[in-house]
């Protein structure tokens, strides 16, 4: 299953008695998102920005806003003005390749959705979604370019007529894939364990051979001490 998942950032603004404010207004928008009040969370999420255009988390909260009533170019349009500032928080700025991502995988623009979740693993590589549509991705685009190629003979490219056949043939590779995927992470981590181990035992190592030399140093200067006894 493709895994789109659109996150939401909760502003704290509990500290604000009034909803004049950009950052009021914000929270207005955010408690009329959740309650399902999309077209009035739109309007006071533009107002907060209309007053600070600066107020990211709002910015970004509009665009999930747009991508729920399936308005994706302008949603696109949102996300886009948050991939470039450098002031942005970098987990931010990853959550939003991520969602153009998975939007641009949605409405078929594989080239531009590759593109995307690979600069959201760049910026967070521990995003499992991000990996796991990204490999996702790169298979759909492999199996496109596969078919713009004219087929041996035999036969390859042939499908069984029965869809689901297909379905379920589909559905047992994404299965593979996933095990792969999973596979693939847990020699990652096996991997950075074993480089942790292997740091703390030079460490270790290194402290017992300095501790070493200072015994040695101390043992030296005491044997150099004449005791005068008279």
């Amino acid at each position: 299953m493709i895994k789109f998942l659109i996150f939401f950032l909760i502003i704290n603004l509990f500290q604000l008695p009034t909803t004049n404010t950009a950052r009021g207004l914000a929270r207005k928008a955010l408690r009329q998102d959740k309650d399902g009040l999309l077209d009035d969370a739109e309007v006071n999420y533009k107002r907060a920005l209309i007053k600070q255009p600066t107020l990211y988390q709002a910015r970004f909260n509009l665009a999930n806003t747009l991508y729920r009533q399936e308005r994706f170019a302008e949603a696109l349009n949102q996300y886009h003005r948050l991939s470039n500032p450098p002031e942005i928080p970098i987990m931010l700025k990853a959550r939003t390749f991520y969602n153009m991502g998975t939007i641009y995988l949605k409405i078929g623009r594989l080239p531009e959705s590759k593109f995307a979740l690979k600069k959201a693993l760049k910026l967070n590589p521990f995003d499992n979604a991000a990996r796991y549509n990204l490999a996702y991705v790169i298979k759909l685009l492999s199996e496109k370019n596969q078919g713009n190629h004219p087929k041996e003979k035999g036969t390859a490219g042939k499908t069984s007529g029965n869809p689901e056949e297909e379905l379920t043939k589909s559905s047992e590779a994404r299965n593979e894939e996933s095990t792969k995927l999973n596979q693939a992470q847990q020699e990652q981590q096996n991997q950075q364990q074993e480089n942790i181990e292997q740091m703390l035992k030079a460490l270790d190592a290194n402290e017992r051979s300095i501790h070493d030399k200072m015994k040695r140093k101390y043992s030296t200067m005491s044997k150099a001490k004449v005791i005068k006894d008279w």
